[in-house]
This record gives structure tokens, C-alpha cells and sequence, in this order.
């Protein structure tokens, strides 16, 4: 089994979207000290996590300025093209108040909007897969619903819940034999820092001790090809998957490294 970019921790503290956005460039490190002091609950000699819709003194850490940021894209924050329209409104309807909440205001830059046609000629997509002549040479039934980028009917009103129970599970009861989560390292909207200690976790929880260190992998698995990103294994057919230069729809930005990903899950390729 295989997750991509999956929001697999839930929206538990908000911690790995603020380390995210620094990393990126995205906020400043004043804003970030700042944030971190007044939301944060530091122990000596334990790892701090933030819960910034929880903060011990909610008071003080929604004193924090709003950081105000804006990309074209923010499931790729480095590409030019706005996303979709159909996942647009996803992001301003379920994504962008999680911004908000931890003290960011993340917006679909508009001075692209106006140029997106002639330098984003792939957002036509949605009205050509959905043309009578495209969905007949397709084999559709007509009178089908309308076809959109993550237009599924999905019940996200009781928010997000961890999966790290149904993981276990997975590996340690239905001895699922390789369970891969993999992410791009440019997604806001599911940060790859969030399911990379999402699966710290379960490595914890599952005894599942690492394999080898985290190393880089190859598009093509030779040892001069292309760099694909890095990878931590572990025991249990528990990894963690990097995919450098991707966004949230990896195989869309990324194709040689998400068939390769693919090929690793079947077991057809190493990574």
C-alpha cells in the first residue's frame, strides 16, 4: 500500500506547516522565533511540538502578527501556474482556515490569474475531459457526473483524525507487506515534514527499527541516473519516500520518480 502526500497526522498542532514555510523562504525567522516562543511549550531534553489552536497561553500566541504570504499555486509553491479551479476552491474552502488557524494567510496569487492562459495552457484540462467528443472516444456513459480535479463527495465537516491506529493495524496485525508514504517537497497544503514524523511514529509504535540511514534514490535505480529524492526504509515494509522537485500531485510534476515509486510498491524496482 501507498499514500502520496497524504494528510495522515491530522491537523494535530500545525507545527510542521510553520517549519515548512520557514524552510521555503515562505515566512521570516523573526515571525517564526516569535511564533515559536508564544505558542510553544518547550521542555528541556524533550522535543518541543506546538498545538498552535491549543497553545498554553492562547492569548499570547494569537498576539502574533498574521503572516501574510501568496503563491500561484500552493500545492507546488514553485510553479507559476495556478492550480485548477475545482482545487482552487478546495484550498480556500477546507485548506486556507488551517492556515489561518496557526497565524498564516495563504492566498492564490492574483497577478497570475491574469496570465494564466497563455503560460498555463494544462488548467484547460477540466473542459476538454469533460467535452462529448473527448468522453465518447473515451467509452463514458453519457449523462455522467461532471468530471473535476477532487470533486469526489468527501465528508471533511469532523476534520482530520491521525491514521497512525489504522497503519498499526495494517502492519502489525494484517502483516501488510510494505506500506510506502510518499511526498513532494513543495506541498503546503501536506507537508512532507508532517508524514515524515507521522511515520517516525509509526516506526515507534510498530517496532520497526530503520534500515539504513536516509540516503538519496535514483529516477531510473542506476547508479549514475538522475536524483529522485531520498528515502528512509525501515523494518516492517515501512518507508519513507521523498520526491524532490514535486508538489502534491507527484506522477503530474514528477512522472519519471512517481513510476518509479510505483515500480518500488510492486516490487519491481529498489529505491
Amino acid at each position: 500500500m501507498s499514500v502520496g502526500n497524504g494528510l495522515l497526522g491530522g491537523w494535530r498542532d500545525g507545527q510542521s506547516i510553520v517549519d515548512f514555510l520557514l524552510g521555503h523562504g515562505l515566512v521570516t525567522t523573526d515571525w517564526y522565533a516569535k511564533k515559536i516562543e508564544a505558542c510553544c511549550e518547550c521542555t528541556a531534553g524533550i522535543q518541543h511540538e506546538c498545538d498552535f489552536d491549543k497553545a498554553p497561553n492562547k492569548t499570547k500566541c494569537e498576539s502574533i502578527p498574521m503572516a501574510m504570504m501568496s503563491t500561484p499555486n500552493p500545492y507546488n509553491i514553485y510553479d507559476e501556474c495556478v492550480p485548477d479551479l475545482d482545487v482552487q476552491n478546495l484550498f480556500n474552502t477546507y485548506h486556507k482556515q488551517q492556515f489561518e488557524k496557526i497565524g498564516v494567510n495563504f492566498s492564490i496569487s492574483d497577478g497570475f490569474k491574469q496570465n494564466a492562459k497563455p503560460k498555463c495552457p494544462k488548467n484547460g484540462h477540466t473542459p476538454y475531459l469533460n467535452d462529448p467528443a473527448v468522453q465518447k472516444a473515451l467509452h463514458i456513459r453519457e449523462g455522467g457526473v461532471r468530471w473535476g480535479a477532487c470533486r469526489g463527495i468527501y465528508d471533511r465537516t469532523h476534520g482530520y483524525t491521525s491514521q497512525e491506529k489504522i497503519v498499526y493495524d495494517l502492519i502489525h496485525n494484517y502483516k501488510i507487506g510494505r506500506f510506502v508514504v510518499y511526498n513532494g517537497d513543495t506541498d503546503t497544503t501536506c507537508d512532507f515534514i508532517s508524514d515524515q514524523r507521522f511515520i517516525d511514529g509509526v516506526a515507534v509504535s510498530t517496532q520497526s527499527k530503520k534500515l539504513e540511514n536516509y540516503r538519496i534514490w535514483r529516477e531510473d535505480g542506476k547508479p549514475d541516473g538522475r536524483i529522485g529524492g531520498f528515502v528512509q526504509h525501515y523494518e516492517n515494509g515501512l518507508s519513507f519516500v521523498l520526491a524532490r522537485g514535486a508538489g502534491h500531485m507527484v506522477p503530474e510534476d514528477k512522472p519519471e520518480a512517481g513510476l518509479q515509486i510505483f515500480k518500488h510498491l510492486l516490487g519491481l524496482a529498489k529505491l
